[in-house]
Formats: C-alpha cells, sequence, structure tokens
C-alpha cells in the first residue's frame, strides 16, 4: 500500500512515498527524516544553481505532512547544522496546506559531503519493490 503524505504510518513496513524520486519502506521515525534529508540533497545536486524549496520535492502539494509536519523542519535542520546547506530569503509555499505561508528556500553549500551524505542515506533507506519485482523507480515532479 502507497501511502500519501496525511496517512500517519500504523504499521512498520509500510510505503512511503511522498517524496520526488524515493519510495521506501518505512520501518521507523528516522527512516522518514532519512527520507526527507536524501530527497532534498538529491533535488540540490541535481539543480544547476543548488537552491530549492520543500516545495519542489513533494509529489503532492495539495495533502499535508503526517503529524502536522512536525518532524520537517528538524530534519532539514540537521543537515543545515551539518554545514550541508543554508537558508536563503523565504517565500511563498505552493503547498496548499501551508495557505501561502513563508518556506525557507535552501542552497548546498558542500556538493562533495552533500554526495557522501545522500549515498549513505541511500544505502540506508530499504527501497519500495515494484509489483513487477523491480526496484521503485525515480517519479517525475508534478
Amino acid at each position: 500500500m502507497k501511502a500519501k503524505q496525511g496517512f500517519l504510518f500504523e504499521e512498520v513496513g509500510s510505503s512511503f512515498c511522498v517524496f520526488v524520486g524515493i519510495d521506501v519502506i518505512v520501518i521507523n521515525e528516522d527512516d522518514k527524516r532519512r527520507t526527507l534529508q536524501l530527497a532534498l540533497l538529491d533535488a540540490l545536486l541535481n539543480k544547476a544553481d543548488g537552491i530549492v524549496s520543500i516545495d519542489e520535492i513533494v509529489r503532492d502539494l495539495s495533502m499535508p505532512f503526517d503529524r502536522g509536519g512536525k518532524w520537517v523542519g528538524p530534519s532539514i535542520e540537521q543537515l543545515r547544522d551539518s554545514g550541508l546547506i543554508e537558508a536563503m530569503i523565504p517565500r511563498r509555499s505552493r503547498r496548499k496546506p501551508r495557505k501561502g505561508g513563508l518556506v525557507n528556500v535552501w542552497r548546498l553549500r558542500d556538493r562533495a559531503k552533500a554526495m557522501s551524505t545522500a549515498t549513505r542515506l541511500r544505502s540506508s533507506l530499504i527501497y519500495a519493490i515494484a509489483n513487477d519485482g523491480s526496484k521503485g523507480m525515480p517519479s517525475k515532479p508534478s
């Protein structure tokens, strides 16, 4: 079963597909944190200017995060505190649950460190397996 952003995980082993390009099996709350961090780092590494907001990595801009998104900020702050990213001027969010509220825009600070962190995060997550037995493939942003 694929989880939507607003779905509160009721069991271990549920599929988490909130972020573009990331389909993982969630074992615990740390997996959600790592999934967000990986999605943000991948987006930053794939942008020429290395600048991204959370709006650019969510699959469905109309859905809220589970638990009111209280886990999102601390997950991103870990990347900031480790020197990988820095906040830029906030802008209005396009996500409907944010109702036009401000959202931080992040800039990549250390590409090499971000690449090694993304590799470590990717290896720590269990990717969802598609119905045909192949590993889940990255999706395109909507």
